[in-house]
């Protein structure tokens, strides 16, 4: 792990780091919220222990506990710091990348062996495969076959989008924090929701709505950061699942229902779209890769 986060000779690693924190926030916060339900049935039965009835109340007992937003928002914070950090060194490589192409240049033009003059690939790209399909080197080329990579590539829009993205959704944790801060109370009434007994009641999801806000910024980051089109396809999966999660947060509501359905399908039509493009791609040109 220390050798994959070398961000003197891979600073392109910044933006690998700044878009996992979003995704290490959400799977702390799933357990934590996975923890407490369980010690919460626990909690529930004649014979349990004193041990379980101190940790379910260290977690917030009854009463839902504001370390989900702090989490989240600490991890965007920290990956917008990344983002800049990330940027200022790109700002700083760009001007010689740039002069390293004009010199490229001029050596063709004189006849020179043509060469590669994108940016150095260790240092602002990298890829791993995490899926390969081999023919059987008996009978074939065992160089040959299918390979599905997760990699990150970064250029000057891709530097500028991380700044940007990571820095707005600071602002809107930030901001979600005050706003959704009724959430907090062990016991909400939603005033749009009816049943024969009043209006509709039930717990507060303050965590629940920061897990699904740490998984949408993991998501659009991933989306940037990713080298192929099949890592933008599954990143865009994530985001329009988690548009679904977020738009219908109220799902009790039928109109809050009614959007995530629309927001969902939408996705579903484009998805058609997109996957036919990913296959006539790879039918002519044999890989993902943007490069």
């Amino acid at each position: 792990m220390a050798e994959f986060f070398d961000f003197q000779e891979h600073p392109g690693h910044l933006y690998v780091l700044a878009t996992l924190l979003p995704m290490a926030a959400f799977v702390l916060i799933l357990l934590g919220k996975a923890l407490r339900t369980a010690l919460w049935g626990a909690t529930r039965k004649a014979d349990s222990s004193g041990a379980a009835r101190a940790l379910y109340q260290m977690l917030g007992g009854d009463k839902p506990s504001p370390v989900a937003a702090y989490l989240a928002t600490a991890a965007i914070a920290g990956a917008f710091v990344c983002s800049l950090i990330g940027f200022i060194v790109f700002a700083h490589d760009h001007p010689a990348h740039e002069a390293h192409v004009a010199a490229a240049g001029e050596h063709k033009e004189q006849g020179a062996e043509e060469k590669d003059v994108d940016r150095e690939p260790g240092r602002w790209a990298g890829s791993i495969v995490w899926a390969s399909v081999h023919p059987s080197a008996i009978h074939s080329d065992a160089a040959s076959g299918t390979e599905l990579r997760l990699g990150y590539y970064i250029d000057s829009l891709s530097a500028i989008m991380f700044l940007m993205v990571s820095f707005i959704a600071t602002l809107i944790h930030l901001f979600s924090m005050g706003y959704m801060r009724d959430e907090l109370d062990p016991i909400v009434e939603d005033h749009q929701v009816h049943t024969p007994h009043g209006h509709w009641h039930r717990r507060g999801r303050y965590g629940r709505f920061f897990m699904y806000l740490s998984l949408f910024c993991f998501s659009m980051l991933n989306l940037i950061l990713a080298d192929n089109l099949f890592q933008v396809f599954v990143s865009w999966e994530l985001v329009g699942i988690c548009s679904y999660l977020l738009v219908g947060f109220y799902f009790e509501r039928q109109s809050a229902s009614n959007a995530a359905n629309k927001a969902f399908i939408t996705n579903r039509v484009g998805d058609a779209g997109f996957v036919i493009g990913l296959l006539i791609l790879w039918t002519y040109v044999g890989t993902f890769n943007f490069q």
